[in-house]
């Protein structure tokens, strides 16, 4: 199912809904903010990506997704090539309930979480 916003500009799938469900589901996110949590990562960890938000692949909604309790978003953003191999894209995973980056998928798919101590 595709989402769209009022003005048409940004719309993305949604994955993972139990479609008798979607009444019912409430995001604290916006698409918006989503952006704009998605680009202060993105230059605060310098990853050089670049969302394209009126793109439907760009942004995606789930109900349940690995290691993020409640609702989950992903945004895709291209990042320039590596020289060591991989994609040109890194998919930011986010935590509706908690309003952040909870971990992000690389070029290569897997995962990494710059912000970590641990990393």
């Amino acid at each position: 199912m595709v989402v769209s916003d009022e003005q048409k500009v940004i719309s993305f799938w949604i994955l993972g809904i139990d479609r008798n469900k979607i009444p019912e589901i409430y995001t604290k996110l916006t698409t918006d903010q989503l952006l704009q949590i998605a680009q202060s990562y993105n230059d605060e960890y310098d990853l050089e990506g670049v969302i394209y938000p009126n793109h439907g692949e760009s942004i995606f909604f789930y109900e349940k997704f690995e290691h993020v309790e409640g609702y989950s978003w992903i945004i895709n953003m291209n990042v320039p090539p590596s020289p060591y191999g991989g994609g040109d894209m890194v998919s930011l995973v986010f935590s509706d309930e908690k309003a952040c980056v909870e971990y992000m998928f690389d070029p290569s798919g897997y995962p990494i979480a710059p912000h970590s101590d641990d990393d």
